[in-house]
C-alpha cells in the first residue's frame, strides 16, 4: 500500500487522479442504490489514455505482488446507471475506480479500408453521431437502443446486443482490433478480438482501444404500428416468417392491452426523412409532473385513483420513433381484423405510421433530444430486468405471464421490451448456444418514493412487485432465462432458490472465461466479488429488507420489509414474493 502512495503521488503529476471538480462521481440517481456490499471507490482515477491506464495497472498490480495488499479495480463510466453490484465497490480491498468517461476520441479513420479506431470510452450514442457526421455507419445490423447511454467497452465486456433477424446483433461482429490493458499493465493489441472481449465482464483488464468495420451511412424505414394485444403473437410470427424485415423489436403494455411492433427494412440513402428513436421521450410537462404522480400511485394501495393507468396510457401513446413532418406516413386507422388461417407479411395495422431515417439515429437514442426535451430516465426511477429465453419457448412463456398478470389489482407500474436475436458461440451471451428472445421489464417508480424508502433500514417494495417478481421467477427458473450482465439486479445475477445464473448459462461456458483469467490478471486484480458469488466460490447472505431492495428473493418474512410477508405466488405458488399482509383481490375494487 505504500509503495501505491508513493508512485501515485509521482505520476498524478502527469494527469488527474481523484479530481472531484472536473468529474462528479455519480448523480444521486446513479448513486440511489443502497445494496448490501456497495460502496464507493476508495480512489476514483481518471485516465485519458492507453499508457495512463497502463501506468496505473502496473502501479497496483506491483504493489500487490511485493506487499500482497489487495485492490479491485473497477473499469466504469460516469454516465452508466448503476443496477447490480459488478459495477460497484464491494468487499475489503483497496477498491479504485478507472472512470474512463474522458477516453472518448476518435483516434484513426481508414475509409479505404472501411474502419474506424476510437477509445472505448466513448459512448454507443456518440459513435453514431460520430460517424454520421463522417457519412458513415456501422457495418451490420445493430439496433440497440437501450444501449445508447454504455460506454463500447461496456456492450462489448456485458455481450450487449441488438436486435436482427438476418445475422448477429452484437458489437463484436464489427470489432475488427482492440488494445486491452490486461491486470499486469501489459498492453496487449488484439487481433478479431470478439471472441475472447465478448461478454469476459471486465475481468482480463481494460479495453481501451477499439477498431470497428464501418461502411456508407445507411438510412431504413421503419413501420411502426400499434394493436390491441389479443392477437399479439400470431402478428409476431407473421412478420418473421412472411416479411423481408433486418429486424423487428416489440414494446407491450399489458395494463393498456395494447403492444407496438417496429418492423425494420432497409432504406435508400436518397429516401426522404431524418427521424430519430425517442426511446421514454415525453412532453416536458409531463415529466415534470409525473414524479409526484407515481408517488401518489405507490400511497393509493386501492388504486381508487386510477393514476398508474394515466401514466401508462400516456406511455403507450408516447411512440419510440419520432419522426419529422417530411419523414412520416400516416396510415389510416383501421378496425384489427384477423380471419382465420389468414397471412400477413406486415401487420394489419389499427395505428400506424411508417418513419425513415439514418440507421445511426434510429437505431441509438440520446436521453435529452436535439430539440432540448428531456426523458423519463432522468424523472423517475426506472429498472430494467432483461432476461433471455430460448425463443420456442416464447409462446408459452406470455400464456403464463397473462395468467400471473390477471392477478392485478389495476395497473401495473412496468412494461416489456422484446428482441429477437440469433444464436452466438460467445461463451457468456445471452444468446450462446440458443436463437432467443430477450425480454426487458421496465419497471417504474417514484424516485422521491424510492429514495425515502431505501433509506431506512427496512426499505418498502414497490407497488406490484409481487407481480413482478412472480414474472422473474418464473423466467428465471421455468424457462431457464440468463440474466442480461449489466441490465439485471443484483438477486437476478446471483440467482434464486430455484435457479442460479451459473446454471442458466452452463458450468463450461463459465469454465472459457475463467480458465483465461488466471493468464489475463494473475493477482486477480479485476475478479469482482459478485463474480465470486455468481461461480458459487463464495455465498451470498440475505439481510432483513432484501427482498424489497431488489438484493434477493424472498425466503422469509423478513426479508421483505414492515408490513409485507413472504408468500406464494397466485398463478405458480412454488414460487415465494413479497406481498402486502392484506392484498386485495381484483374484485374488491
Amino acid at each position: 500500500m505504500l509503495l501505491y502512495l508513493l508512485i501515485t503521488s509521482l505520476i498524478s503529476k502527469s494527469f488527474a487522479l481523484n479530481d472531484e471538480s472536473r468529474h462528479p462521481v455519480s448523480s444521486s440517481l446513479q448513486n440511489a442504490f443502497h445494496w448490501q456490499g456497495c460502496h464507493e471507490a476508495t480512489h476514483i482515477h481518471h485516465p485519458q489514455s492507453t499508457d495512463e491506464v497502463a501506468d496505473l495497472i502496473s502501479v497496483f498490480h506491483r504493489d500487490a505482488t511485493i506487499t500482497g495488499h489487495r485492490y479491485q479495480i473497477l473499469s466504469s463510466h460516469n454516465n452508466f446507471y448503476r443496477h447490480n453490484n459488478l459495477s460497484c465497490a464491494e468487499g475489503e480491498a483497496t477498491s479504485i475506480m478507472l472512470d474512463i468517461s474522458d477516453m472518448n476520441q476518435m483516434l484513426h479513420l481508414d475509409k479505404s479500408q472501411g474502419t474506424i479506431t476510437v477509445q472505448s470510452g466513448m459512448l454507443f450514442e456518440d459513435l453514431e453521431e460520430l460517424l454520421l457526421s463522417k457519412k458513415l455507419s456501422l457495418a451490420g445490423w445493430f439496433v440497440a437502443p437501450l444501449y445508447a447511454g454504455m460506454s463500447l467497452a461496456s456492450i462489448i465486456e456485458t455481450a450487449s446486443h441488438g436486435s436482427s433477424l438476418v445475422g448477429s446483433a452484437s458489437m463484436s461482429s464489427v470489432l475488427r482490433t482492440a488494445v486491452l490493458v490486461d491486470g499486469t499493465g501489459l498492453v496487449i493489441a488484439l487481433d478479431s478480438p470478439g471472441e475472447l472481449l465478448e461478454g469476459s465482464l471486465g475481468l482480463f483488464g481494460v479495453i481501451t482501444e477499439v477498431t470497428l468495420q464501418v461502411t456508407e451511412a445507411r438510412k431504413v424505414s421503419v413501420l411502426q404500428v400499434q394493436q390491441e394485444d389479443v392477437y399479439m403473437l400470431e402478428e409476431i410470427r407473421d412478420v418473421i416468417e412472411n416479411s423481408q424485415a433486418l429486424s423487428i423489436d416489440i414494446t407491450w403494455s399489458p395494463a393498456a392491452a395494447l403492444y407496438t411492433t417496429r418492423v425494420w427494412h432497409a432504406g435508400d440513402v436518397n429516401m426522404e426523412g431524418d427521424s430519430v428513436h425517442a426511446h421514454m421521450m415525453a412532453p416536458q410537462g409531463w415529466l415534470e409532473k409525473v414524479d409526484g404522480m407515481l408517488f401518489n400511485d405507490e400511497q393509493d394501495k386501492r388504486d381508487e385513483k386510477g393514476i398508474m393507468c394515466e401514466i401508462i396510457g400516456d406511455m403507450t401513446g408516447y411512440h419510440a420513433l419520432g419522426p419529422h413532418k417530411a419523414s412520416m406516413q400516416q396510415f389510416p386507422i383501421q378496425e384489427q381484423t384477423k380471419e382465420e388461417g389468414e397471412k400477413s407479411a406486415e401487420p394489419e395495422p389499427s395505428q400506424a405510421e411508417m418513419v425513415v431515417g439514418w440507421i445511426n439515429r434510429l437505431a441509438s437514442t440520446r436521453c435529452v433530444s436535439s430539440d432540448g426535451r428531456d426523458c423519463l430516465m432522468r424523472h423517475v426511477k426506472v429498472t430494467p430486468h432483461t432476461i433471455a429465453i430460448a425463443s420456442e419457448h416464447f409462446a408459452s412463456w406470455m400464456d403464463d405471464v397473462r395468467d400471473i398478470l390477471d392477478f392485478s389489482a389495476a395497473c401495473s407500474n412496468f412494461l416489456f421490451h422484446f428482441q429477437f436475436v440469433t444464436a452466438s458461440e460467445t461463451p457468456l451471451a445471452l444468446s450462446s448456444g440458443r436463437q432467443i428472445i430477450s425480454i426487458d421489464i421496465q419497471s417504474f417508480r417514484s424516485l422521491k418514493g424510492y429514495l425515502s424508502s431505501s433509506s431506512h433500514d427496512l426499505p418498502v417494495p414497490s407497488k406490484h412487485q409481487d407481480l413482478l417478481e412472480e414474472i422473474l421467477l418464473l423466467t428465471l427458473c421455468k424457462y431457464k432465462g440468463r440474466p442480461h450482465w449489466a441490465l439485471s439486479t443484483n438477486r437476478m445475477l446471483l440467482g434464486s432458490p430455484c435457479s442460479s445464473t451459473y446454471e442458466a448459462y452452463g458450468a463450461e461456458r463459465f469454465s472459457q472465461v475463467m480458465g483465461r483469467r488466471m493468464r489475463y490478471d494473475p493477482q486477480g486484480l479485476f475478479f469482482h466479488p459478485a463474480v465470486a458469488k455468481i461461480v458459487g466460490m463464495t455465498s451470498n447472505e440475505h439481510r432483513a429488507g432484501c427482498a424489497a431492495n431488489e438484493e434477493c428473493f424472498c425466503s422469509e418474512d423478513k426479508d421483505c420489509g414492515a408490513g409485507f410477508e413472504c408468500a406464494p405466488g397466485h398463478s405458480f405458488p412454488e414460487y415465494y414474493v413479497c406481498r402486502t399482509k392484506r392484498a386485495f383481490q381484483p374484485d374488491e375494487l
